[in-house]
């Protein structure tokens, strides 16, 4: 996601976990209170998460446009691949879903698309609605 950071025109903020890693590109934090991670989630355009049940009904209930990275076993990111089965039922109901993160930056550009596309057309409903009250 660092990587990512440099090439897009966006505040990126990383929770970093219990890694070492430090970005250079983007904000980051190990971990914060639910109440913290929610203030995040709402000020955010887009989101991208494991497929943790929590989380990812936190991000559905506030309905921001999010990208699924499913932790998997093969990585030692997980004890097991129990996040596979819910991020392929959140893919069959539309929810965006990788297991490459080589695909993540297309999926971003994709979804900033769909966001500034709706953006400029609340804009231009909104100009209308203002003349016609006028």
């Amino acid at each position: 996601m660092d990587e990512i950071a440099k090439n897009i025109d966006e505040e990126v903020v990383i929770q970093r976990g219990y890694t070492k890693f430090k970005p250079e590109h983007a904000k980051c934090f190990d971990f914060k209170r639910e109440d913290y991670l929610n203030e995040i989630f709402k000020e955010s355009r887009l989101i991208i998460s494991h497929a943790g049940a929590g989380t990812i009904l936190t991000i559905m209930s506030l309905g921001k446009p999010c990208i699924i990275v499913p932790r998997l076993k093969k990585y030692d990111e997980h004890i097991d691949d129990q996040q596979i089965e819910l991020a392929e039922h959140l893919k069959h109901k539309g929810i965006k879903v990788t297991y490459d993160v080589d695909e993540l930056e297309s999926f971003i550009k994709n979804i900033e698309n769909k966001i500034i596309s709706y953006r400029k057309n609340y804009l231009i409903v909104n100009k209308i609605l203002e003349f016609l009250n006028n």
